[in-house]
């Protein structure tokens, strides 16, 4: 039977993840911003809006509340006040997104 992981390299992989996709999302949201310069357009500014708070300002937010339970920074019963952050920032980008492909020019 082959050893387990130690709880160590998992948590690693994990910030390592969490890292990557805060990268990844910050990029996403820089094209989305690019997109919203050159276009100039309403459905273009909801949705590079919608963009920017789902894939980058979530997961940085993740990210950062992450590393501060990680440091005990704050507490993990504060954690959960980062994670209601993150998800009123993936709804409310999520609902760009959603008006910015209903809306008509």
């Amino acid at each position: 039977m082959a050893p387990l992981v130690p709880y160590q390299v998992v948590e690693l992989l994990t910030l390592v993840l969490a890292a990557g996709s805060a990268v990844v999302g910050l990029f996403i949201a820089a094209l989305a911003l690019r997109g919203v310069l050159r276009d100039r357009s309403r459905q273009m500014l909801f949705l590079s809006t919608g963009m920017i708070l789902l894939f980058g300002a979530a997961y940085l937010t993740a990210l950062v509340g992450s590393a501060l339970v990680r440091f005990d920074v704050i507490s993990l019963l504060h954690q959960n006040y980062v994670l209601l952050v993150v998800r009123a920032l993936q709804f409310t980008g999520l609902l760009a997104i959603a008006y910015s492909l209903v809306i008509g020019e």
